[in-house]
């Protein structure tokens, strides 16, 4: 790989540092205001994190290298709890950094929907901060370091990749991203070194996991992760309510239909398998998370055609789009927060769109801040009902003004006529190659 040289860098002032800084500062405030999140999962990254690591559950406890650094934080005389919420405020300080040395490469004559400001100012970032017994932040950073390395340091970027492994298995998308781009790009060798360090990485989490408890079904961690993409299919994008008679309200059902299942030591004790009902709740909070998690940019993406010129784009933001693509592909079946899990996609955001979007925008100055109002509603229109459950009326008709909200903002892009596509491809083949 060849640094990139023909890019021309923006101008770093005052007002470039200052204007994401104070957004930072705002979204920490607003994540601390909030309350920090616990959820069911956090109990396994605490025992973890207090030197109990016998005591975390599968697929949890693969998550290990976060929870480590707590512990040895915690060694120095800080609470566990405090430990927590200093590493979540020092990957939040450290993704500032790596962001705006992201943003650095890129000469962007537009401000608004692009800028720090409106980029940060999201509350997937916010929900990350809140949940700092996760290792969201931490994987962000660690992530931006990836993107950073990649261009110019492509051996220290496999080393990051190794480490994220360590953070969270759902890295397998990233890796994927990187070997399908390198595969394409006429690079087997790198290709195969990502999906090496890949393979790596899960060995070594697979085998730290197996020192504490096996996942509340005592199933294999493949057949785990077959069973859990089944239920979450099911239940986020069909409807359907499926519970087995492990489960501790098991009794508490009344089943429509029950399948009784061969008594297979594979399956962990699991013998009958009950379909309890027919729920629109998932299914309506899969739509709305898929259409306001990212704001407006799934449309810009849509409506650029980026998808058409993949081969056009740099490297580093074809892994980018590719991987956010995949995170908002495999969101719903990875589990019931599925706009964090969209979320994980954010290099799309911070790496693709800012290199690949601005001359795709409204050449006219009010109809872009008219595009990054519109980007912002669809935001934070969920946080309406954060911390209650919404009605399936009220769920619903959060469903419908996001599809008018998105309406409107498409409605406002395809006002401006983008530069023709051979333009555009001749601009994306001098802008950065390399790999």
């Amino acid at each position: 790989m060849a640094e990139d040289t023909a890019r021309p860098r923006p101008s770093w002032g005052l007002q470039t540092t200052l204007v994401p800084l104070g957004t930072l500062a705002l979204v920490v405030a607003l994540g601390r205001d909030g309350g920090h999140a616990v959820s069911p999962d956090a109990d396994s990254y605490i025992a973890m994190a207090r030197g109990r690591f016998q005591d975390a559950f599968g697929p949890f406890s693969s998550r290990f290298l976060h929870p480590l650094i707590v512990f040895l934080l915690s060694r120095s005389g800080l609470s566990t709890e405090r430990s927590f919420e200093l590493v979540a405020i020092l990957s939040v300080a450290a993704f500032f950094l790596v962001a705006l040395a992201l943003w650095r490469r890129h000469s962007i004559s537009t401000l608004l929907l692009f800028s720090p400001a409106v980029l940060l100012l999201a509350p997937w970032f916010v929900e990350f901060f809140r949940m700092y017994y996760h290792a969201e932040l931490f994987h962000a950073a660690v992530c931006g370091l990836f993107f950073l390395a990649l261009p110019t340091r492509p051996r220290l970027s496999l080393l990051i990749l190794f480490v994220l492994f360590l953070v969270r298995e759902s890295t397998i998308l990233l890796a994927l991203s990187v070997a399908a781009v390198a595969l394409g790009r006429g690079r087997p060798r790198f290709a195969l070194a990502t999906l090496g360090v890949a393979v790596l990485g899960w060995t070594v989490t697979s085998r730290v996991a197996a020192y504490a408890q096996p996942n509340i079904h005592h199933l294999g961690a493949a057949l785990y992760l077959v069973a859990k993409v089944f239920h979450q299919f099911c239940s986020n994008i069909l409807g359907l309510a499926f519970v087995v008679d492990k489960h501790a309200f098991y009794n508490e059902f009344t089943p429509k239909y029950v399948f009784n299942l061969p008594h297979w030591g594979i399956l962990g004790g699991i013998t009958k398998l009950a379909f309890v009902r027919f729920d629109a709740r998932g299914p309506l909070e899969t739509a709305l998370a898929a259409l306001t998690t990212f704001g407006i940019f799934p449309l810009l993406f849509l409506r650029a055609g980026l998808f058409a010129r993949f081969r056009q784009c740099a490297p580093a933001e074809s892994i980018a789009l590719l991987y956010g693509t995949l995170c908002f592909v495999t969101a719903p079946l990875l589990g019931n927060a599925i706009s964090r899990y969209i979320s994980y996609g954010w290099p799309a955001l911070f790496i693709a769109a800012p290199a690949l979007l601005p001359h795709f925008l409204p050449s006219q100055r009010w109809k872009r801040v008219a595009v990054s109002c519109v980007h912002l509603a669809i935001c934070w229109l969920p946080e309406m009902f954060r911390g209650a459950s919404p009605s399936l009326f009220r769920l619903a008709i959060l469903v419908i003004v996001a599809l008018l909200l998105n309406y409107f903002g498409y409605r406002l892009l395809t006002g401006y006529v983008p530069p023709a596509a051979s333009n555009a491809a001749e601009t994306d083949s001098q802008a950065l190659v390399y790999f």
